[in-house]
């Protein structure tokens, strides 16, 4: 093989070597930032579920101010009458653009104890007996004195389990609210569809970077390679005349030192070394 075969050979390798890291490095970056967007627009639904709710409780904190500031909330009766109104309001929404988003089918109101004051559960939601069960067997933060929330799924379906404190007059805190809440199709159909194309911007971004990248780099390194057998010819060049000075002497061991590197070169592409290591003898058997 020739030295411009070689360098051919190489040249290819190199290429084909950066491209394919740079693939690789650009796949791993969409997978991430991807990712990164699905969790993002996961969160903006969360957030607008929780901010509804804490709307509701508000109203329903001002509707049920007195009952909250009595000692142990006795009046489960009127608690379960204020919760109902609140939910009515609710469903006059839902075919409103503000109630698009979806709507509440599980409620649960305890007390600091943890006893049950009020419920709510919408007989009508298609899944609402395998809602109830997973509300009832999964542990929730009652002790949280923030509003929370998670995404759960349930039988395929995507809901947005949600706390929230309820307060007295005094700002104290005397009971939870935990719910369900059952995110529309138009909503799941809406992330899907802004998640995906962001996604796609994403990786139109990291591959239009890598694209431009490549070339840069392929310069650089052809420019660096191009060094590289400068440094090897020289290197090469010295020991040609290093051999020559010693053929001006004794021609006979010069002919030995072309023997020795050849029987080298030959013993070690046999062994299976590398070209590195190739040089490096080569010199070594010139010396």
């Amino acid at each position: 093989m020739g030295s411009k075969q070689i360098k051919h050979y190489n040249k290819v390798s190199i290429h084909r070597i950066l491209a394919t890291r740079l693939a690789i490095a650009g796949i791993i970056i969409s997978f991430i930032l991807g990712v990164a967007v699905l969790l993002i627009e996961r969160n903006k639904v969360g957030e607008v579920v929780l901010d509804r709710a804490l709307q509701a409780t508000v109203h329903f904190n001002a509707e049920a101010g007195s009952l909250l500031d009595e000692p142990g909330l006795p009046d489960h009766e009127g608690i379960q009458r204020v919760l109902d109104n609140v939910i009515s309001r609710g469903v006059k929404l839902r075919n409103s653009r503000y109630g698009k988003v979806g709507h509440s089918v599980f409620i649960d109101i305890f007390d600091l104890d943890q006893n049950k004051v009020a419920k709510f559960l919408d007989s009508n939601h298609e899944n609402i007996k395998t809602v109830e069960t997973h509300m009832h067997s999964s542990q929730s933060p009652l002790s949280y004195n923030k509003d929370w929330y998670d995404l759960i799924r349930i039988k395929g379906n995507p809901y947005i389990k949600f706390g929230v404190p309820l307060t007295n007059s005094n700002g104290e805190k005397v009971a939870n609210i935990v719910g369900a809440f059952a995110v529309s199709s138009e909503v799941v159909a809406d992330f899907r569809c802004r998640a995906l194309k962001t996604t796609l911007i994403i990786i139109s971004i990291v591959l239009v970077t890598t694209g431009l990248l490549y070339p840069v780099i392929i310069k650089l390194m052809n420019r660096l390679t191009r060094l590289n057998y400068r440094l090897l010819d020289s290197q090469l060049e010295t020991l040609k005349v290093l051999g020559s000075a010693i053929a001006t002497r004794d021609c006979d061991t010069d002919a030995h030192n072309y023997r020795v590197v050849i029987y080298s070169v030959r013993l070690a592409e046999a062994a299976g070394l590398d070209k590195n290591n190739i040089r490096t003898l080569i010199k070594g058997a010139f010396s």
